[in-house]
């Protein structure tokens, strides 16, 4: 997870608590299944070479 890794560079080691009623709202889960890049995901990858996926809810956590 994406969160994980900014929280690792900033040395914290767990999830802030008050993140978690944010973590499990609905709006944010129906996130986790929209990319982030706006379906260029699928485009070619000679082009667009991303190194793994990121969706929205990754980055709006991030």
């Amino acid at each position: 997870m994406l969160l994980n890794y900014y929280l690792k560079e900033l040395g914290i080691d767990t999830k802030p608590g008050f993140l978690e009623k944010y973590l499990k709202a609905p709006s944010l889960i129906r996130l986790k299944k929209v990319g982030y890049f706006c379906g260029m995901d699928y485009a070619s990858k000679d082009i667009y070479n991303f190194s793994e996926y990121i969706s929205r809810y990754d980055h709006s956590l991030s």
